[in-house]
């Protein structure tokens, strides 16, 4: 079984929460595990997209069982605080970006680093190295397509 991290923002704006859901969905839909960092945000929106499609969701938490959002069905409490994010990003087949923030350029830089297969969506130009392929909000099947040929 595939399994593909979701990493963004733990405050992102509407727009993002709403896409993460969606892609949490997809993710669910093709039968994937989604990792991600646990909490809220883009990762409480995604593993609650997964969740509906009857997907399995994992959240490497920073602290303990407690701090998980309502949609995470594997807790791992780490007590790691931000250093959890190399077991997210590392612990996926694939890696897909949703928005950006400070910790979404950390997790993008380990995947680099380790090799990853990123799929990164609203991603600025100036950090396009980064990805192996950028998509817009209304890429979803072309994404769900790279998925799948990835996965």
């Amino acid at each position: 079984m595939k399994q593909i991290s979701v990493i963004g923002p733990s405050n992102p704006s509407e727009k993002v929460g709403r896409l993460a859901y969606k892609i949490g969905e997809i993710i669910g839909d093709l039968g994937f595990v989604l990792i991600c960092g646990g909490r809220g945000g883009v990762m409480e929106q995604a593993s609650c997209g997964a969740k509906n499609k009857g997907g399995i969701t994992v959240g490497i938490l920073p602290g303990d069982f407690d701090d998980a959002n309502p949609c995470v069905d594997i807790k791992i409490p780490t007590h790691m605080n931000e250093l959890r994010n190399f077991l997210v990003v590392s612990s996926g087949n694939i890696v897909v970006s949703v928005g950006l923030s400070d910790g979404t350029l950390i997790e993008l830089a380990i995947a680099k680093k380790l090799n990853k297969t990123v799929f990164s969506f609203l991603l600025p130009d100036t950090y396009r190295h980064l990805a192996k392929e950028v998509f817009n909000e209304q890429d979803l099947d072309k994404f769900k397509e790279a998925l799948l040929l990835n996965a």
